[in-house]
């Protein structure tokens, strides 16, 4: 059946929102996911009533998308929406991939393939599950490379500028992005330059101006972006440090940048079985796709130039990555007879499944405290609250207080009474020479009083210490 694959795909998609739904998981945690959840509705309120355009860090796509979506659904069950979605068209675009890099390949064994290790790969079902950026633009690099090779194939100049569009959507979800499409674009441009195809260059010149738009109408867009600042990148010393400072605080890192920066190779969290298709990749030498290697280990480089190491910059790499390793996996197949094949596969599934949940888990129950948190919290709302880290959480689930942020500006102290939701023990080490830690500090010595404490360290203080009722 041709469509077999495909199907079975979009009904895991419709399967995991189901479990979602009885979990109660509506993959917003954290501050990112509520801060795209938040600029969606000012994009929406901008179109529908002619509302300010507030400043954005990030690019405009994927928040677009989820204004989109909240028109006819919830806004919290549209962004998990907008990302199932793109994950679910992520591991069909990777089937499909597959099959024209290896078409003898027969359909089942790649769709068990992409099933066991993209589909349940634990980074990347957890982020295809959650209010964040990271399903979108794995979608459209994927489709990316894959219509550049579809290209080489002889499969027309259509796919060529499907290909350039889909960059363009890359870049209109993920500033980083740029480096990871960058050798294609800039091959895919050279071609049509120079067969002279003027006409279907001037075809992608309306989605560039897109790029240009976002760009130009969003007040204090940072081309840096992905909540990293100039100053943070490009320091080649970044690969080999250990510790390091910037505006993310101060960093204890475990391993170097250098080996961190290309995880999606071999860490269980990405891809559990990469270090054996890695090393009989190397051992055997096998026929690689140049472009695909030449642009992970780029942008792998690029992330490591960033001072701090966040696991997230690196799930946009991972279906390359599979995709790539799948010719070590034919190769091992091809030794083997197909019911030792099958068994390998379902044991590697269910090894990933464990992982995955283990994955899951974490964010699982970082949501259930901020659900705590926010429901602790309602009896207290109209009060100005001092606060850090918890603050969008409280404001995407619909919290009223006078927020301060104790990590923008060093607070002015006086005597008026308040209320401190703060986690001492989280924050003192990272941010210990910090503008927060001071803030911190300066409230303790004016008299704080405990009035509440929650899990994992947080609590509710009021201030001054004792409070007139």
């Amino acid at each position: 059946m041709k469509y077999r694959w495909p199907i079975i795909f979009w009904s895991l998609c419709a399967t995991l929102f189901a479990a979602c739904i009885v979990l109660q998981f509506d993959g917003a945690y954290g501050q990112d996911a509520y801060e795209y959840l938040r600029y969606s509705q000012v994009l929406k309120n901008n179109v529908l009533t002619g509302g300010e355009l507030e400043a954005f860090n990030w690019p405009m796509g994927y928040p677009l998308m989820i204004a989109i979506f909240s028109l006819v659904f919830d806004e919290l069950a549209s962004g998990q929406l907008v990302s199932l979605l793109f994950y679910g068209g992520t591991l069909v675009v990777s089937w499909k991939f597959i099959r024209l890099l290896y078409p003898a390949a027969t359909t089942n064994t790649v769709g068990l393939y992409i099933l066991t290790f993209l589909a349940f790969s634990p980074y990347f079902l957890r982020f295809g599950l959650s209010s964040m950026s990271e399903a979108m633009c794995s979608f459209f690099v994927t489709a990316s490379f894959y219509s550049y090779y579809r290209f080489h194939k002889n499969q027309g100049s259509i796919a060529l500028l499907t290909g350039l569009y889909c960059m363009i959507g890359a870049l209109l979800t993920r500033n980083a992005a740029l480096i990871m499409v960058l050798i294609p674009g800039i091959a895919a441009v050279y071609h049509l330059i120079r067969n002279r195809n003027f006409g279907m260059l001037a075809l992608s010149m309306p989605g560039v101006a897109v790029v240009a738009l976002s760009i130009f109408a969003v007040p204090t867009a940072q081309l840096a972006g992905d909540g990293v600042e100039y100053s943070d990148i490009l320091n080649p010393m970044n690969w080999f440090n250990l510790t390091a400072e910037g505006s993310h605080g101060i960093v204890h890192k475990s391993v170097p940048n250098l080996f961190y920066s290309f995880f999606a190779f071999f860490h269980p969290a990405y891809f559990f079985a990469g270090t054996f298709f890695l090393t009989i990749a190397l051992l055997k030498r096998f026929p690689i796709q140049k472009v695909m290697v030449a642009s992970i280990v780029l942008y792998s480089l690029f992330i490591g130039t960033i001072y701090f190491q966040n696991k997230r910059f690196l799930v946009i790499e991972i279906p390359l990555v599979v995709v790539l390793f799948y010719g070590s996996f034919e190769m091992i197949s091809a030794r083997m007879k197909q019911p030792f094949v099958t068994i390998a596969l379902t044991v590697s599934l269910l090894i990933n499944l464990g992982l995955a949940g283990y994955s899951f888990r974490i964010v699982y129950k970082q949501q259930q405290l901020e659900l705590e948190l926010a429901e602790s919290m309602k009896t207290h709302q109209g009060e100005t609250l001092y606060t850090f880290w918890i603050d969008p959480a409280l404001q995407g689930r619909g919290l009223s207080f006078d927020y301060i942020n104790l990590w923008k500006d060093t607070i002015e102290v006086n005597r008026e009474k308040a209320l401190i939701l703060f986690n001492e023990g989280q924050f003192e080490q990272q941010w210990d020479k910090h503008v927060l830690m001071h803030n911190w500090r300066l409230l303790q010595r004016n008299g704080i009083a405990p009035m509440d404490r929650f899990s994992n360290g947080w609590a509710l203080y009021s201030y001054p210490a004792k409070m007139e009722e």
